[in-house]
């Protein structure tokens, strides 16, 4: 027979997790506030993964588009270059998607979307000659074909929830450990990536926040990559070059058949990066007749005197405060040969981004 002490003990027991469970989530919640102030007085920022979940969500809005959607193509220097902020206060009317893929070439892409029969829109590529090499021309297609045979609507929903949480709480940034914060808590804080990845893929890169040795050290990094990805272009002869910008354009006219356009738009680079392209893939041989050979609209920056005069922060890559102002250039160019809405591209930006 239980007597009834027993009895009590356990019922005060079973009355006391309740407070236990509260206990814990305090504590908890005071352990994740405690890092997350910690990060933001260490100068740490939100930063969203930008994983295939994320390439893939933003694919999918191009399925929904219409025609006044905006296609960005390209790697990493068209996702750090192009400003997706300035764009939309400028061309409001244009529904804007951010499909570059970092460190990959864009003409997989291009022909996902020539292959779309619903597209119509405008689409941005930017591209170098050493996108045309052929072992180049598929480096996109692994994140295509995730999105075309995994992506579903639990991935959806599942990405939209991290998103939103990664843009609020420093601590979800990917780059970042609880472990970290005890290091930096004896001065060695982990190095900041100079890029941000935000919800709606706009990536910008604050090259300030690098010590000058370390940016001189991408500076020599980019003069090396640049020279590793146009060596396949070394022997091509010009009939080769030929026969592979008459098979590029042949995705371009499928788009415009449609009443989509297509714009080529070359990368900017200064100095060395600058001579040595010019060296192994001389304008004239290569870039020239591209443009003479698609009916894309081109935009090499040495053309367009408001784009000429642009800085790159290594060689190849802009900071945010030069990606506002050339993303409103750029625009203008666009809007002026019809590609674009005028909108509000005919008079000065308000933002301090891309002031004139």
């Amino acid at each position: 027979m239980h007597s009834s002490t027993s009895s009590f003990e356990r019922s005060r027991t079973v009355g006391d997790w309740p407070r236990v469970w509260l206990l814990a989530i305090v504590l908890a919640v005071a352990v994740l506030g405690g890092q997350e102030a910690a990060w933001r007085a260490a100068g740490y920022w939100t930063m969203v993964t930008d994983d295939r979940d994320l390439w893939a969500y933003w694919r999918s809005q191009v399925d929904e588009a219409c025609e006044d959607t905006v296609v960005l193509l390209g790697d990493s220097r068209i996702g750090w270059g192009f400003d997706l902020e300035v764009f939309r206060e400028v061309w409001p009317d244009h529904r804007l998607v951010q499909l570059y893929v970092p460190a990959a070439h864009p003409v997989a892409a291009l022909r996902d979307l020539a292959e779309n029969e619903d597209f119509r829109g405008v689409v941005i590529c930017a591209i170098g000659a050493e996108s045309l090499a052929e072992e180049h021309w598929d480096q996109q297609q692994p994140v295509i074909d995730y999105y075309h045979s995994r992506w579903n609507t639990e991935k959806l929903i599942g990405r939209r929830i991290r998103t939103e949480l990664q843009q609020r709480l420093v601590i979800l940034n990917p780059e970042l450990h609880p472990r970290q914060l005890v290091q930096g808590a004896f001065g060695d804080w982990p190095d900041q990536r100079v890029w941000r990845t935000m919800g709606d893929r706009h990536c910008p890169a604050d090259f300030s926040i690098r010590p000058e040795e370390d940016v001189n050290r991408m500076y020599d990094q980019q003069y090396e990559r640049e020279i590793g990805q146009l060596e396949p272009l070394e022997d091509i002869t010009p009939d080769q070059w030929l026969s592979r910008v008459q098979k590029l354009d042949e995705l371009v006219r499928r788009i415009q058949d449609r009443g989509g356009q297509v714009v080529f738009k070359e990368y900017i680079t200064n100095g060395r990066v600058r001579e040595v392209r010019q060296s192994i893939v001389p304008r004239e041989e290569f870039w020239d007749i591209l443009a003479a050979n698609t009916s894309a609209v081109t935009v090499h920056f040495e053309d367009v005197p408001a784009l000429r005069d642009f800085e790159t922060a290594e060689g190849s890559h802009l900071d945010y405060s030069q990606a506002g102002r050339y993303t409103y250039l750029l625009g203008r160019e666009l809007a002026r040969r019809g590609v674009l809405r005028p909108g509000n591209s005919m008079a000065v930006c308000d933002s301090w981004r891309c002031r004139e």
